[in-house]
């Protein structure tokens, strides 16, 4: 999480799942490396993400954020062109927000932001 993204924007988080490696499809990162899958610590980790991501999906329900940030190096792998490899979260920002820009987080990282106050922009006829 962007922790200054949010205070210097009087902004509060919409969901109670705040860290990348909280979800799954995230990267390792220097402060969280990913177990092995096929280890017991890999498969609890995939249940928790999984109920993580069901619990983030269900706090955007009923608290949808006025902006989102996704900080590149943290949602996706090095290798990826998606803005985020997060199971579903590319669809939800499609279908409920609209590009705002581009930023670095105070770590220099690329950031993705996206306004989710008035909606996805219309289709086009």
């Amino acid at each position: 999480m962007w922790h200054e993204f949010y205070v210097h924007r009087g902004l509060i988080p919409a969901s109670n799942v705040l860290y990348p490696w909280a979800l799954p499809g995230t990267p390792s990162n220097p402060l969280f490396r990913r177990p092995a899958a096929d280890t017991k610590e890999g498969r609890a980790l995939a249940a928790l993400q999984a109920r993580n991501l069901a619990e983030l999906f269900q706090d955007f329900a009923a608290t949808p954020p006025d902006v989102l940030a996704v900080i590149e190096p943290l949602a996706r792998a090095a290798d990826s062109d998606r803005v985020t490899d997060v199971p579903g979260l590319k669809s939800w920002i499609d279908a409920h927000c609209r590009p705002m820009g581009r930023s670095k987080d105070g770590n220099g990282r690329p950031a993705a932001l996206y306004d989710c106050r008035g909606g996805a922009p219309a289709s086009p006829p």
